[in-house]
């Protein structure tokens, strides 16, 4: 699995938005390997209408529906048919106690949605894993954005032990992944994918970057 984060860079908003949902779909489809963009809720629909893969948001918010101002409702989310969505990642931290109430919520609305809670480390994993989330993800802000090290080439054996405490939940992991040995040395300790954002966004060809990446899957 290779989710990717848009963010709110100008190459994955708008229209620059769909051109990469759609490079996302065909090299999916070229590759059988799941690619999952996870996007801004305001170009949610907009790359609806373009590709059929399931699309994630960034974010969404605990809050129910009603007197609420400036919220990424579930429902919301839920009706402009979001696959899933990501949360707690480092740029949009999140306490322990709104996520256990967006995940209950979420639960109770549509078991079909899906989550992933992102982990800066070890232990933020294990209070993560309490909440029983369809992905856990380790990250560390760290190495965010890095153009020389990755959490694979730095945080090998953090990735390994992080497999070993999710149990059953699948792992992704995150931060600097870039490249194909990337991607090979974190299912290598057994992550089942990877998360990655400007490593593919500020490429000047996407959809090669990615191409690459999911090769990988035939490689480790």
């Amino acid at each position: 699995m290779i989710f990717v984060n848009f963010k709110s860079y100008k190459e994955a908003t708008g229209e620059n938005a769909v051109k990469l949902a759609i490079a996302c779909e065909t090299v999916s489809e070229q590759t059988k390997v799941q690619i999952i963009p996870v996007v801004q809720a305001l170009d949610l629909w907009r790359i609806k209408q373009h590709v059929t893969i399931p699309i994630w948001l960034e974010h969404i918010d605990e809050k129910e529906l009603g007197a609420q101002t400036g919220y990424t409702t579930i429902e919301a989310a839920i009706q402009a048919e979001a696959a899933g969505t990501i949360l707690n990642h480092s740029e949009h931290p999140v306490t322990h106690e709104k996520l256990q109430e967006t995940v209950e919520r979420a639960r109770k609305l549509d078991a079909s949605f899906q989550i992933m809670l992102l982990s800066p480390d070890t232990n933020v994993l294990m209070r993560n894993k309490s909440l029983n989330p369809d992905y856990l993800c380790y990250e560390p802000p760290e190495l965010i954005g890095s153009k020389t090290e990755s959490v694979a080439t730095t945080k090998a054996d953090v990735i390994a032990e992080g497999v070993q405490m999710a149990g059953d939940i699948p792992l992704i992991v995150g931060a600097g992944i870039k490249s194909k040995e990337d991607v090979v040395a974190s299912l290598r300790r057994d992550a089942k994918g990877v998360l990655v954002a400007s490593g593919v966004v500020l490429t000047e060809r996407p959809e090669e970057k990615l191409l690459e990446l999911a090769s990988a899957y035939k490689s480790y």
